[in-house]
């Protein structure tokens, strides 16, 4: 039980961070494109505040995800080491 849910621990990090930085990639592309295209102020003035809010929540999510699921798959080595799983699948 700890291997498989080490594994999908690891397979969801990898999912997280990878979609992270395509969506970061793809956003500021975007940004860079529209501003490129419109060459308006108050388009800038306008899309600054949700832009960079977008561009906080990727860039959180793309460092917080490996430290969240560090930390989680530190739980679930402790608990199988003392042999203590709150949820116990097998009889």
């Amino acid at each position: 039980m700890e291997a498989s849910i080490l594994e999908w621990l690891g397979s969801a990090n990898g999912v997280l961070v990878r979609l992270a930085a395509s969506l970061f990639l793809a956003l500021n592309v975007g940004a860079v494109l529209a501003v490129g295209i419109k060459r308006d102020r108050s388009f800038v003035n306008k899309w600054t505040s949700p832009w960079l809010a977008a561009n906080m929540t990727l860039v959180g999510v793309g460092l917080g995800a490996p430290l969240l699921i560090g930390m989680a798959k530190f739980c679930v080595r402790m608990m199988a080491s003392t042999g203590h799983f709150l949820v116990q699948l097998s009889q």
